[in-house]
């Protein structure tokens, strides 16, 4: 009995014994070792010890390269070259299942804005929140606005080279209008409704103003009311080298169409003229506005022919005589064969607020042949 309690005894020890070996296996002795650490050969002359593995003793790879894997799958880690990617702009770029590579188009924060392809003025408005207006982007070198909108304070600067509006310009608030020249001007004063029409350079030192107005009132029909303005003519020149008065022209130069002074007219051949009876010589079409109309008419008799009396006038009626006082009468004459006699129309005032054609009329009492009149008409817009 005694034998057996002994023998359960060793056998309860063994077991001990063993679940303490097995549990986990204990086959290296720890002592001397921290955690991390593995047993590492010390060379072919040293017993294996514990020690720490470190990426220095990693076999040596070439130069820039890493221990990766690149492919689409699980594989074991091989050497990969690394691109040096040095260039200005350029940085590493990975690309899954191929590796690393260098890209040359990435947008750098130290880069500007030509890193970019070309971008509209559209797209460049969906990127700011704090833009005013529609349309394109403005550059200060000849710039194209479209119904633009100048809103508070005072529209200050100067304009300088050939400045051109292509519509009505309006001001909301009073405009101080100058003269020009270098350096100085003369204030005109402050006013409202300044409509510049259309500008054009007239000469050296003279801007031509078609359809401008100021104060509501066209420019060369100011008011006392609205204020003196100087160095404007009815035209609308403006000269900065005037001090006083209305200006003229210093060379043989026309007036532009619609301007005060634009000068018509209309010189034909002769017409031939049946006896006591109103014929157009010539005629002229006036633009609207305020014209002097005036003509000339010159009567030749033919072979066989004798003129005892005639009639000249301008008529906004064709083949029609002007109304008694404004036409010439010409009467008590015997103009024989080969001669000649004249007759000066009327001038007479034409104020039309359409385009209106105007005749010269002439009107020949004759006999015994052909007679011939020929005159010219001409037409002077006073303003």
């Amino acid at each position: 009995m005694r034998k057996s309690l002994i023998a359960l005894f060793a056998a309860a020890l063994a077991s001990i014994a063993s679940a303490a070996t097995l549990s986990p296996i204990q086959l290296l002795n720890p002592t001397g070792s921290t955690a991390g650490q593995a047993i590492v050969s010390m060379g072919p002359s040293t017993a294996p010890g514990w020690a720490t593995v470190t990426a220095g003793g990693i076999t040596p790879i070439a130069a820039n390269s890493v221990y990766a894997n690149f492919t689409g799958a699980s594989a074991s880690p091989i050497a990969n070259a690394v691109p040096s990617c040095s260039t200005g702009n350029s940085a590493l770029k990975y690309t899954s299942g191929t590796g690393f590579s260098c890209g040359a188009t990435f947008a750098l924060t130290s880069g500007n804005l030509s890193q970019f392809a070309a971008t509209t003025s559209a797209q460049l408005a969906g990127a700011l929140s704090d833009e005013t207006g529609t349309g394109l982007a403005v550059f200060g070198t000849s710039p194209s606005l479209t119904t633009p909108t100048i809103a508070g304070g005072a529209l200050s600067g100067t304009f300088s080279g050939t400045p051109t509006f292509s519509g009505a310009v309006t001001f909301s608030t009073a405009v101080a209008v100058t003269s020009g020249g270098t350096g100085s001007g003369t204030a005109s004063g402050a006013r409202t409704n300044l409509g510049l029409g259309t500008i054009a350079t007239q000469n050296a030192s003279a801007v031509a103003i078609t359809g401008g107005s100021i104060d509501g009132a066209a420019i060369g029909q100011v008011t006392a009311a609205a204020g003196t303005f100087t160095n404007v003519q009815a035209t609308g020149f403006i000269n900065p080298s005037q001090t006083s008065g209305l200006i003229g022209t210093t060379t043989n130069n026309n007036a532009s169409a619609g301007s005060w002074g634009e000068y018509q007219s209309a010189s034909p051949v002769g017409i031939s003229l049946t006896n006591s009876t109103a014929t157009n010589i010539t005629s002229i079409s006036l633009t609207a506005g305020d014209w002097d109309v005036t003509g000339n008419v010159y009567f030749t008799t033919g072979t066989g022919d004798t003129m005892t009396a005639g009639r000249v006038s301008v008529s906004a009626t064709s083949a029609t005589q002007a109304a008694v006082p404004l036409y010439t009468a010409i009467g008590g004459i015997s103009v024989t064969p080969g001669n000649e006699v004249s007759g000066i129309a009327p001038m007479q005032r034409f104020s039309v607020s359409t385009t209106t054609t105007v005749f010269l009329v002439a009107t020949g009492f004759h006999s015994g042949g052909t007679l011939t009149g020929q005159g010219i008409v001409r037409a002077r817009r006073v303003r």
